[in-house]
């Protein structure tokens, strides 16, 4: 994704995705930001495992590889009989301060060949990546929750002026696009090219081999092209894994939380944020409630961030 300079060190920012290959149907995945930058270590690989909860994806393919050490919040595996040189203990009291949670579900670190690898993986339960089977929307067990979530998700929405359609809606999504530019955007593996194959079987876009390597689709969408569905004309775009505001201000973003606009003359202050501001009315209906609060979290997240 990019390439930085820190202290004179080149480093590298890619994204990144894993997935259980047990299952036939619901997969959980894991995206995130893959960082690799240089180190001074060249000796046997040093491999670093923040646990998580039962979300996580842990360490495979290191049966030759020694478990120096394990708690309950991370494991240490190393051929390296120095490794605790390395990782010693005020590195570790460092590792051990790293948090997992609802966003963040694990930390995988790899240390060798004079490079650090680090990625910090993501649970992302719509996002599915189809290996032997397509996939099946009827929830298993595991995975009911996440899917009632999103069903409340998508009564909230509904409720505050958007139009929500799923993927089984093929007839209401033709409707929409007749005579329309559209354009399908979303996060990579999000579902957006598959969804335009059931729009319109003469596409047959491929979606559906998946690298390992990559852990994506081999054919994912590189480009932007416009194409003729449904009487109208849609564009299909690259997927992204992260969202930025450039040209916006904290008080455009705010505005575009359409539901905070007809509770904002309730709030104390003309010009209330809803972040900082005391006798919030945007504040009072997150805490009962009527805005759901991850919405919230995810507005703070927006107008707290450096580059304003």
């Amino acid at each position: 994704l990019t390439e930085f300079k820190y202290h004179d060190e080149l480093m590298m920012v890619c994204d990144c995705a894993a997935q259980v290959k047990s299952e036939k149907s619901a997969l959980p995945v894991f995206v995130g930001k893959y960082l690799v930058a240089p180190a001074s270590y060249n000796e046997d690989p040093i491999f670093i495992y923040i646990k998580g909860d039962h979300r996580a994806l842990p360490p495979t393919n290191l049966n030759d590889v020694k478990n120096v050490f394990d708690d309950d919040k991370m494991s240490i595996f190393s051929n390296n009989d120095k490794w605790a040189k390395v990782i010693n203990a005020k590195v570790l009291k460092k590792l051990k301060a790293i948090k997992t949670g609802r966003q963040l579900v694990d930390v995988a670190i790899a240390i060798h060949s004079g490079k650090v690898y680090m990625c910090l993986g993501y649970d992302d339960p719509v996002m599915v990546l189809p290996l032997e089977h397509a996939f099946d929307p009827e929830p298993i067990m595991e995975f009911k929750e996440e899917f009632n979530d999103l069903e409340s998700y998508i009564k909230y929405y509904k409720k505050i002026g958007y139009k929500v359609l799923v993927n089984t809606e093929i007839n209401d999504i033709k409707e929409l696009l007749k005579g329309k530019i559209s354009v399908f955007t979303g996060q990579s593996g999000a579902g957006k090219s598959t969804l335009l194959n059931k729009l319109d079987n003469n596409l047959d876009i491929k979606t559906n081999e998946i690298s390992l390597a990559l852990g994506r689709g081999k054919h994912t969408t590189r480009h932007t092209e416009l194409m003729n569905i449904c009487s109208g004309w849609v564009a299909d775009t690259p997927g992204f894994s992260s969202l930025d505001f450039i040209g916006m201000s904290n008080s455009d973003i705010r505005d575009n939380f359409i539901e905070f606009q007809e509770l904002r003359d309730k709030c104390k202050y003309k010009d209330c944020m809803h972040y900082n501001d005391d006798h919030c009315a945007i504040k009072e209906n997150v805490e009962n409630g009527n805005i759901i609060k991850s919405r919230y979290e995810n507005y703070i997240k927006f107008i707290t961030r450096v580059i304003r």
